[in-house]
């Protein structure tokens, strides 16, 4: 185990949980704001929400945050960037876990709003 390691299982140990909740509040409150379609504010928080989330054992929830990214970029038009949270939340997603078939269902929608995107960037560029 390296130092990063050490420093950030101290971290998850002393925050008794109060890291999860920041990350709860940022990713609401990124989702919020993406509503009012000030996609680049919604996008910064959320991607702060994950940064807090690599020092808590929030677990398996962070693929919701990875999806809500994803979107983002979508509404962004930033296909490239919401396809490769795409494939770091299908690699995620667990079968094991309850909600596995309407996660995977989710992400698929996102892929095809991704690949629709990208399609249409794409026969509007100049040859």
């Amino acid at each position: 185990m390296d130092n990063y390691d050490n420093f950030r299982r101290m971290v998850i140990a002393q925050s008794n949980n109060d890291l999860e909740k920041y990350v709860e509040f940022f990713f609401e409150n990124a989702m919020k704001i993406a509503m009012n379609e000030d996609f680049d504010t919604a996008f910064k928080i959320a991607k702060d929400s994950l940064l807090l989330a690599s020092y808590t054992d929030i677990g398996y929830r962070v693929v919701y945050i990875l999806g809500g990214l994803c979107e983002l970029c979508i509404d962004k038009n930033e296909f490239e960037c919401a396809n490769q949270l795409f494939l770091i939340g299908m690699e995620i997603l667990d079968e094991k876990e309850v909600d596995y078939d309407e996660d995977v269902n989710r992400f698929l929608d996102l892929k095809i709003r991704i690949d629709e995107g990208l399609k249409k960037k794409s026969l509007s560029l100049p040859e």
